[in-house]
């Protein structure tokens, strides 16, 4: 197997074994410390979780292959050598494809129901009794239109094999007989060279994107209503508690909207679409693939940390008592708020977006990889998931307005050893997310305030020992000649050998400015402003700049 399939293989498993705890932890928590007036809401999100899971499960043993070359999309998996099993496998390829349609389907169920239990009008009783079956049933139904648009027109053909045949050699290094498939080819080659539609993907495409694009549809129109008459709620009458709880309820179906709309709706409607008009996506399809299992797994975590009943049954008892807070927003000048939340949001998708594509163009670089490329390719890692930490928990917990009380205790240590600081892999010893100064900080235990003066002393050690040697080696390419070579090819060599001393000269001292900023600069001044500057901003930029 390739290096990219080992790491599709890891990414689909970590992502099942996350799935499978989220999804099992949220069912929990809504059988058991919902609100009696979510009424049917709860079912509706007990059956989405139990979806999320059978997904996940599906993903993990199909082991799918999300590809595009030229004007086809397809997705495939490796073939058993036994016809049975084969068919079975064919069998779970298009269940996977159908999962698709039932997803986007159901949020839009979700927010049809949110807009009814917050117009009071009655009509939330269409959520009751038979029509009730009626809803939950939609899903599957479109999910089967779906998977049978795929079975009967873009299914395995002559036609299509040939077309893929040398690519899907080429990039995974399996022969057509060793692959299961269904797939759109949209446009042929015909003899005298122009391009003929086929009939038969068109209409697949046809019915995808109209399932697709009512979903959307429904979605926006009834998050549209939704957000207006939540707005209109304190004129209403209705109770505290229940403005309140609606107000949950709806920042986390937005919040829900945005994952699949990241993960699926667009990495998967890109892969759809773009064929169709002969752009050639190959180099994205193997991102697509990723996207596509990691969903799942992060779908659950908006429920987590908005619903304030499941929220508070994932905080660790007896972190003290409560006093006063006040998110960043109430801290900062509005304008500078906007400009710090805005930045990050910026800066963690342009980090996550570049730490992750040179990994995965190191990890699949052809023949063997020398010891600076195996340094490079271990460091985009802890720079991915850094930025990515920004872009799902710092962004959107300090957008949403949230406390640092308010956050579960448990997720927010987890996040912040991986996030914070990777030298502080121990519980209660590491760094948390602050959204109150919008900042990452010490838990202010013994035990991390020691790990800080170690790791600071280490950083300050090895940035002097790195560039020591770095002295040394621009000295030596400054006053060696090159022995057993034309002039022209000497100084390419050189050149090239100056541009990697200079990327590791400069990679050496970025960790040393950001320790600088993070240990002393930042208590220059109490402003919020500043300290966000030299603790955040500068913590984000030095592990984008890295890549």
């Amino acid at each position: 197997m390739s290096n990219y399939e080992y790491l599709k293989i890891f990414v689909q498993w970590t992502s099942f074994l996350c799935s499978l705890v989220f999804n099992l932890i949220l069912t929990f928590l809504i059988i058991t410390k919902s609100p009696k007036k979510m009424g049917n809401y709860r079912w509706l999100m007990i059956y989405f979780s139990c979806f999320a899971i059978f997904f996940s499960t599906l993903d993990v043993i199909v082991g799918p292959f999300i590809h595009a070359h030229g004007t086809s999309a397809c997705l495939l998996m490796r073939r058993s050598e036994s016809e049975d099993v084969a068919n079975v496998q064919y069998v779970l390829l298009i269940l996977l494809c159908s999962c698709f349609g039932v997803t986007i389907t159901f949020f839009a169920i979700h927010f049809v129901f949110r807009y009814f239990a917050l117009e009071r009008k009655g009509r939330i009783s269409y959520f009751d009794g038979k029509y009730f079956l009626i809803w939950l049933a939609i899903p599957v139904v479109c999910g089967t239109v779906w998977g049978l648009a795929l079975h009967f027109f873009v299914g395995h053909t002559y036609e299509t094999t040939e077309y893929l045949r040398e690519n899907i050699l080429h990039h995974y290094n399996l022969e057509m007989k060793d692959v299961i498939y269904v797939g759109a080819f949209y446009w042929r080659t015909l003899e005298n060279g122009e391009m003929e539609l086929v009939i038969s993907a068109a209409i697949a495409a046809g019915i995808m994107f109209s399932v697709k694009a009512t979903s959307i549809s429904v979605v926006c129109y009834y998050g549209f209503l939704s957000y207006r008459q939540i707005s209109e709620l304190p004129q209403e009458g209705e109770s505290a508690f229940t403005k309140s709880l609606q107000k949950q309820l709806y920042k986390a179906l937005v919040l829900q909207a945005m994952i699949p709309i990241l993960f699926m709706y667009l990495p998967i409607g890109t892969f759809l679409i773009l064929p169709a008009f002969n752009v050639n996506i190959e180099s994205f399809s193997k991102l697509a693939t990723l996207f596509y299992a990691v969903y799942p797994a992060v779908d659950p975590l908006p429920l987590f940390f908005i619903i304030d009943n499941y929220r508070i049954a994932l905080k660790d008892e007896g972190q003290g008592e409560d006093i006063p807070e006040l998110p960043a927003s109430a801290l900062m000048a509005p304008g500078f708020y906007w400009f710090a939340l805005i930045s990050c949001l910026i800066i963690s998708i342009f980090g996550s977006t570049v730490n992750f594509y040179l990994f995965y163009k190191f990890l699949k670089r052809d023949g063997k990889a020398n010891g600076f490329q195996k340094i490079c390719l271990v460091k985009t890692l802890p720079n991915f998931v850094i930025c990515f930490a920004f872009l799902l928990w710092v962004v959107p917990v300090t957008a949403l307005d949230y406390t640092y009380s308010q956050l579960p205790y448990r997720l927010n240590s987890i996040i912040g050893s991986l996030a914070g600081s990777w030298a502080y892999l121990f519980k209660t010893c590491g760094y948390v997310y602050d959204p109150n100064f919008f900042c990452w900080r010490p838990e202010g235990l013994p035990c991390s305030d020691q790990l800080a003066k170690v790791i600071l002393a280490m950083i300050y050690s090895i940035t002097f020992s790195s560039n020591v040697f770095n002295v040394l080696t621009g000295a030596r390419l400054l006053v060696n000649k090159m022995v057993g070579m034309n002039q022209q090819e000497a100084a390419r060599r050189r050149k090239r050998w100056m541009i990697m001393f200079t990327q590791s000269v400069i990679q050496d001292c970025l960790h040393l400015v950001d320790i600088i900023n993070a240990t002393y600069l930042w208590e220059l001044s109490d402003e919020l402003w500043f300290q966000f500057l030299f603790l955040t901003l500068s913590f984000i930029i030095i592990y984008t700049l890295d890549g």
